[in-house]
């Protein structure tokens, strides 16, 4: 019989005459973890066959668990045991300005907050959420490690965290190759402050080994640039009163880069 179904049933026979002080195994808890992820909806209706922890047990567990801005020190520990290279992954997100009152720790959330090294929190409120993640190289799995709640991020502060995202997965024997962000200012001055030379040379030197980190733009970024200019090119083909020859370049040459954009993608 399968281990999780064995400890399901073993659940069932120490908890199913419980009303109260049910003691939950760890391989139920995670089982119970994911099911509620997935579908609250399905976990409600096997809580109805089987004897599994409320929806609230569950919140209460979560919110003991340290999700606080900054790097997540136990992903970097569970990815020390996957042995294959990562790609470090760099996005921001806009978020709507908020302030919110955190019940458990009284503390006020939705400023900026750059996590629990940074000595001097700013009280300006955050606009957008940076976030890092790493993927597999060879497998489809991804793992946010760290997320930052920013406003209008600096090249300075990008390249202090890349650096200590990247020490932190050498500290874990963690392979990272590359780095993968879009081509907005900052991350072209980050990448550049880093060491590289974008376009010619655009690997970095890693700080804590002799290995490289190459780095790359995404490729929806370089298919949005070729379209904007383009666009600029069809402006400047109507004042010479010759829209013809742009439309046909880009008629030709656009679905070239829609098909190099999702092989890239």
């Amino acid at each position: 019989m399968d281990t999780a179904i064995q400890e399901l049933v073993k659940n069932e026979e120490v908890n199913r005459e419980k009303g109260k002080n049910r003691k939950y195994s760890e391989n139920v808890k995670k089982f119970a973890f994911t099911l509620f992820y997935y579908s609250p909806r399905v976990y409600k209706y096997l809580r109805t066959v089987l004897t599994l922890p409320a929806p609230r047990t569950i919140q209460t567990w979560l919110e003991n668990i340290d999700c606080e801005p900054g790097f997540l020190t136990n992903v970097f520990d569970i990815l020390a045991k996957e042995q294959m290279p990562f790609s470090l992954v760099i996005d921001s997100m806009a978020i709507r300005k908020r302030l919110i009152v955190n019940r458990y720790n009284s503390t006020i959330k939705g400023f900026v907050d750059l996590g629990a090294d940074d000595n001097a929190p700013e009280q300006r409120e955050a606009t957008e959420a940076l976030v890092f993640l790493l993927v597999s190289v060879t497998k489809r799995l991804r793992y946010p490690v760290g997320y930052f709640f920013v406003d209008q991020i600096e090249a300075d502060v990008q390249v202090e965290l890349i650096t200590q995202c990247l020490e932190m997965a050498q500290q874990k024997s963690i392979d990272i190759v590359n780095i993968t962000c879009d081509g907005c200012r900052a991350n072209v001055s980050t990448l550049t402050k880093l060491g590289a030379s974008l376009p010619l040379n655009p690997s970095i030197k890693h700080p804590s080994s002799d290995t490289n980190v190459s780095s790359i733009l995404t490729s929806w970024f370089l298919m949005r640039l070729y379209l904007f200019c383009m666009k600029d090119f069809h402006f400047r083909c109507l004042l010479l009163l010759t829209p013809y020859t742009c439309s046909s370049f880009a008629a030709m040459h656009l679905p070239l880069c829609v098909s190099l954009s999702r092989r890239l993608a």
